[in-house]
């Protein structure tokens, strides 16, 4: 059996963090270390010697490895396992525990040593990274998809081909079921689509608009089987090809136009509207020259161009090798082009050309027939378009912000985006702009926020606000996150600020569910241990400050344990439920009850004149406690109560720690049950007077 050497070496237990534990053959409490101590909130004197104490630190539905230790008691295998423990402020922390089965000099099992050390922290890395994987490897396709689709969009000659092409890389890069690009004039006619497997009549799970030259021209739906199954990242890759597609489909009808525009220069050509001139091959000797070529390069009549020398009127060597590998070209089959060539006028100034190469045989000598087409306003226009497109692709980059640009003081909305009318409920932007944010955001309060925010923008150039409830067009609220940002202006009596909206509806109403979670019991409904600390604190500070008599009562059902064993956990359950409902139902609206956990309840009856007072209570407590109650089964059961008490007073020392009145009135409690046969009353004060 256990000697004295052997208590004195678990002292060491104490320098360690992990929680340690000896418990004898019976499931009594040993010895606990410092580390046990400060987690369980309890000191050492208060649970060695106490059976399965530790019991009411670990949820309920991970109880039954308490029960399986004493199953391994009585060999010798070690055992290891997780489970979840609740510390005394209430937080919830997963431990992985070691048990040790230890033998005394004559073989016999003498005790159990168990070392929890808590895993928390590493497990939610762990859980972590994986999700921060899965998510780069998501947005690495997503990339890869807009890679393919402007590709695509790069080398694509028609529509259909296009479409059909955009629809097969969408679902063949996603999880997505089915994508198809419907014509939203002429009833609904689908021009392109594909899908997994053969569908139909889909209704979409996404549909996003498609422009062409600014008009809505068709509609871009996608289908998901999962209907949350499209995240931020797909919805907002979803946005950016649309738009893409939009930009797209104005490159073909740009395409098409030049090509229609390479005919009509062919038919001014005639008519001399094109610069033309003749070379000599392979000498490349100008030898003749059309008076729109003189125009085009800035000469004052032809004689001074033929006088320059070819290499003059182009920027660069490069430039002029490469028109020379498009002669060898054009000598070689007949005829070729060369767009977009930089030259130099004679002024200086630099124009940008399309080149027309025909091969010619004069006098059975090699030459190319040169057409010059001025370009340098549609390369001016097409650089224009370029730099809009990389600005609007920035701008696209946070479409799933609604953005509204707001002009004060007269606070009326000038420009939104999609994003935001969806975010608003509003079916376009003519239904927002021009009106002023009081319309937009009818909350008066909110819209108070808002303007005092503007306010401090319009001061210091920036400002935000977090979980701002603002009404939709159809009366629900949502929460937003919103940012503003001032625009600066040379108009010194206007200023306009750039407004960020961002939905955390769902954000919201999880962090409340989540903070009523952790300060509520889930079985009963009754607060929790971390509420009770809370409550009794005030409590404390209430008696100081108006000379109340405070009430801290620890209850604990007697007949409990036979109702689990009789009838299951089930009908226990069932039984704490009836017991809280009827204790909510009458007490007074000063006094609380929380859970402890298993049967064990603390109730504080507040505001109390007289030790009178409270017995009375605690007599009418008993007998909503003895009242039978259902069980499971229409089986009836029927419950006693045993209770400690300690009673607060002004004149207590208002520095005594909320768990020593927790220890006090649990000693009351302890003392109240060791006497069960010989008591007078079912509950004990803590030194009565």
């Amino acid at each position: 059996m256990m000697v004295n050497n052997e208590i004195i070496g678990w002292q060491f237990f104490d320098i360690i963090d992990a929680i340690a534990m000896v418990i004898d053959v019976h499931g009594e409490i040993i010895h606990v270390n410092k580390a046990a101590e400060n987690f369980m909130g309890f000191c050492k004197s208060d649970v060695v010697g106490k059976p399965y104490f530790w019991e009411n630190f670990i949820p309920i539905e991970e109880r039954g490895h308490v029960h399986e230790l004493f199953d391994i008691i009585h060999g010798s295998v070690p055992m290891e396992y997780e489970n979840h423990w609740i510390s005394i402020a209430g937080e919830k922390h997963l431990f992985r525990w070691t048990n040790t089965v230890m033998k005394d000099d004559q073989g016999q099992t003498a005790y159990l040593f168990t070392l929890g050390i808590d895993i928390t922290h590493q497990r939610m890395l762990e859980q972590s990274m994986h999700e921060h994987a899965q998510w780069l490897q998501r947005v690495m396709k997503y990339n890869q998809l807009l890679f393919e689709a402007n590709k695509a969009m790069a080398v694509a000659e028609n529509v259909p081909a296009l479409l059909k092409k955009l629809c097969d890389l969408l679902v063949s890069y996603t999880d997505l079921m089915q994508a198809w690009i419907e014509q939203s004039q002429g009833g609904g006619i689908i021009i392109a689509s594909s899908s997994v497997n053969t569908y139909r009549d889909l209704e979409a799970t996404t549909s996003l608009p498609i422009y062409r030259e600014g008009t809505l021209w068709a509609v871009f739906h996608v289908y998901d089987e999962e209907k949350n199954h499209i995240d931020e990242e797909l919805e907002q890759v979803l946005q950016t090809l649309s738009q893409d597609i939009g930009f797209g489909l104005d490159r073909l009808d740009m395409l098409h136009s030049e090509r229609e525009a390479n005919a009509f220069n062919a038919a001014l050509l005639n008519n001399l509207a094109a610069g033309i001139n003749v070379m000599r091959y392979p000498e490349r000797i100008v030898e003749r020259i059309n008076s729109r070529m003189v125009e085009i390069y800035g000469a004052h009549d032809v004689q001074e161009l033929m006088d320059h020398q070819v290499r003059e009127f182009y920027l660069n060597d490069q430039d002029y090798e490469r028109v020379g590998i498009l002669a060898k070209h054009i000598l070689d089959v007949g005829q070729g082009m060369l767009k977009n060539v930089p030259c130099c006028r004679l002024d200086g100034a630099i124009i940008y050309v399309d080149l027309y190469g025909q091969r010619l045989c004069l006098q059975d000598r090699l030459h190319i027939l040169w057409t010059h087409v001025d370009v340098t306003e549609r390369h001016t226009q097409e650089q224009a378009i370029r730099q809009l497109s990389a600005e609007r692709a920035r701008l696209l980059a946070s479409t799933t912000a609604g953005i509204d640009m707001v002009r004060y003081p007269e606070r009326v909305i000038i420009e939104v985006n999609q994003a935001f009318i969806n975010l608003m409920g509003y079916a376009c932007k003519e239904d927002i702009i021009g009106h002023s944010t009081a319309e937009i955001y009818p909350n008066a309060m909110q819209n108070q926020r808002m303007a005092d925010l503007a306010k401090k923008i319009l001061e210091e150039g920036n400002g935000s606000l977090r979980d701002l409830e603002v009404l939709r067009k159809d009366g629900n609220s949502i929460f937003i996150d919103l940012s503003g940002q001032r625009i600066e202006s040379e108009d010194s009596e206007h200023a306009t600020i750039v407004w960020t909206s961002v939905d955390v509806t769902e954000r919201y109403h999880l962090t409340n569910a989540l903070t009523h979670q952790a300060f509520t019991d889930q079985l009963t409904g009754l607060p929790n241990r971390r509420t009770l600390f809370k409550t009794l604190k005030k409590a404390m500070k209430d008696v100081q400050q108006q000379g109340w008599l405070l009430a801290v009562i620890i209850m604990d059902l007697d007949g409990f344990k036979a109702i689990n064993d009789t009838y299951g956990h089930e009908a226990g359950d069932l039984v704490l439920r009836h017991f809280s409902q009827r204790m909510k139902s009458s007490l007074r609206r000063t006094d609380f009850m929380a859970r402890l956990g298993g049967d064990e309840f603390v109730l504080l009856l507040e505001h109390c004149t007289s030790i009178q007072e409270v017995r009375i209570m605690l007599e009418k407590i008993r007998e909503i406690v003895r009242t039978p109650m259902d069980g499971i089964d229409a089986s009836i059961v029927s419950l006693d109560l045993s209770a400690g008490v300690y009673l607060y007073r002004m004149s207590h020392d208002s520095t005594n720690t909320i768990a020593e009145i927790i220890r006090k009135a649990d000693r009351a409690l302890y003392e109240s049950k060791h006497n069960k046969a010989n008591r007078s009353s079912f509950w004990t004060m803590y030194h009565e007077p």
